[in-house]
């Protein structure tokens, strides 16, 4: 049964495949777990290319609310103490570490928060 499956899914690669994974609500997410490079490309390249899910943007509002519980809380909302969130948005609310600059932009901007 496990041959005869795998024969018809190679039989019109990767159609029938990109076809089954999202009769099943499989994305990228799902099917890559590894690193890139242990993947057979045309495994790979089909997931990428057929299975990828857009970006769904930004998590503004998310973020801002992270920010109102850490100040809340007594705590700064840094980039450091907000760690966890959405990374590509969290530099719009994040509060300044060090002397006035935004955190990622001083010279020793490694050592920002530590």
């Amino acid at each position: 049964m496990l041959v005869a499956l795998a024969y018809w899914l190679l039989a019109d690669w990767p159609h029938r495949f990109v076809d089954a994974a999202k009769a099943v609500g499989m994305t990228s997410t799902d099917l890559r777990k590894r690193p890139v490079g242990e993947y057979p490309f045309a495994y790979a390249h089909a997931v990428d290319w057929h299975l990828k899910e857009p970006h769904k943007g930004d998590a503004a509002d998310e973020i801002a609310v992270a920010a109102q519980v850490l100040h809340d809380h007594g705590q700064a909302a840094s980039r450091r103490n907000l760690i966890g969130t959405k990374l590509g948005s969290m530099g719009a609310v994040a509060e300044p570490v060090a002397s006035g600059l935004p955190w990622g932009k001083g010279r020793y901007w490694k050592l920002d928060g530590v």
